[in-house]
């Protein structure tokens, strides 16, 4: 391979650069790297549940983002969907993203969750740019068959990643920090109009 290369480096250099469409062409790609969009999320509450009854022994398991997504690059974001992947136990497990209803409730004997206005701030029904100076805050809702509720509560540092589908369908990726902690009392999420209160 070293010697294939040693002798065709200068046609092989020479027939990127003609598929790029020249030295321009590269001059271009180089720049577009340079200021392509970074994609940034931070969370401010996850919840997990189950999906209504299911059907079965095991209901599919619930995730709730409430998150501020970002753009760390110079160049807009414009989102179309957004995926979320979890590391667990050596592999890599895939959720299905979900659409939030209008009457979203998410119900639990430990703490009561109040989510204003859900359907408005579904991050999968923006439709916009996001900028450095522009982030924008919301929700998400994911689920899945391939882990639990249970063992998902059982991670204490879950190693969730984010993914960013743009309108070209190019793909963004951001690992979110978690660290799961039990609510006491009251907090307030007043940028993301959510409340949660212990019981």
């Amino acid at each position: 391979m070293g010697d294939f290369l040693q002798h065709n480096g200068l046609a092989l250099l020479s027939l990127v650069i003609a598929l790029t469409g020249g030295v321009p062409g590269m001059l271009s790609f180089v720049e577009y790297r340079r200021k392509r969009p970074k994609l940034a999320a931070g969370v401010a509450n996850i919840t997990y549940g189950i999906v209504g009854k299911g059907s079965g022994s095991s209901p599919p398991a619930m995730v709730f983002l409430t998150l501020t997504v970002g753009n760390d690059g110079e160049l807009p974001l414009n989102p179309y969907a957004f995926d979320l992947e979890l590391r667990h136990g050596g592999k890599r497990v895939s959720f299905m993203r979900q659409l939030i209803p209008a009457d979203l409730s998410l119900q639990s004997s430990v703490q009561r969750i109040v989510v204003h206005d859900p359907a408005s701030r579904d991050l999968q029904r923006f439709r916009g740019s996001i900028t450095r100076a522009d982030p924008v805050a919301g929700y998400l809702l994911f689920f899945t068959t391939l882990v639990s509720r249970d063992e998902l509560m059982s991670i204490t540092e879950p190693k969730f990643t984010l993914l960013c589908f743009d309108m070209l369908g190019r793909t963004f990726k951001a690992d979110l920090e978690i660290k799961l902690e039990e609510i006491e009392g009251t907090v307030m999420f007043p940028k993301h109009a959510l409340q949660v209160e212990g019981q």
